[in-house]
């Protein structure tokens, strides 16, 4: 399948009191990747081999990326 995909995990050591505005383009990309349906985007899954990475965390880094 896919590897373990978690928006809310914390790898570095950052103030907890900075946060992403509600109204940042970030916010926005991760609400559109999340509202479309699940059948358009794991359309189809390897069972060999080493774990894609999820493509909804693929599709949210190349739209910021273009933005």
């Amino acid at each position: 399948m896919y590897q373990n995909y978690n928006n809310n995990q914390l790898c570095l050591s950052i103030p907890l009191e900075i946060n992403i505005s509600s109204n940042h383009v970030a916010v926005a990309i991760s609400h559109f990747v999340d509202s479309i349906p699940d059948k358009l985007i794991y359309e189809k899954a390897m069972t060999s081999g080493r774990p894609a990475y999820n493509p909804a965390m693929l599709l949210k880094v190349i739209l910021f990326a273009y933005i």
